[in-house]
């Protein structure tokens, strides 16, 4: 799975931007997280790829991907969240890789 990035987030920062980062989780657990992308609204990735196992019963569960701005003190503000069910994680087209 890569993250790639988020658009139009809050400005959650005192002048007027945010520090975004993601945490992924999957069945109640922390899986990944991504590094801080500092001043920005519109972070963008480059190298933020993780991958985890389905269980075999997929009943209810959702990998979630939580958008939080960093803050030196404190936990950081929650600026939003997508959860995907995990069935559709098998439906997905397998990923491409260039150069091979």
């Amino acid at each position: 799975m890569d993250i790639v990035g988020c658009k139009e987030l809050a400005k959650a920062d005192f002048i007027g931007s945010s520090d975004p980062y993601v945490i992924a989780t999957f069945l109640g657990e922390e899986i990944f997280r991504t590094a801080v992308i500092k001043d920005s609204c519109d972070p963008v990735w480059s190298s933020e790829r993780f991958s985890f196992v389905l269980p075999n019963n997929l009943t209810g569960a959702k990998l979630v991907l939580e958008v939080f701005d960093s803050d030196s003190v404190g936990s950081g503000a929650f600026l939003g969240m997508v959860g995907v069910n995990a069935s559709s994680l098998l439906e997905a087209p397998p990923p491409l890789e260039i150069g091979e």
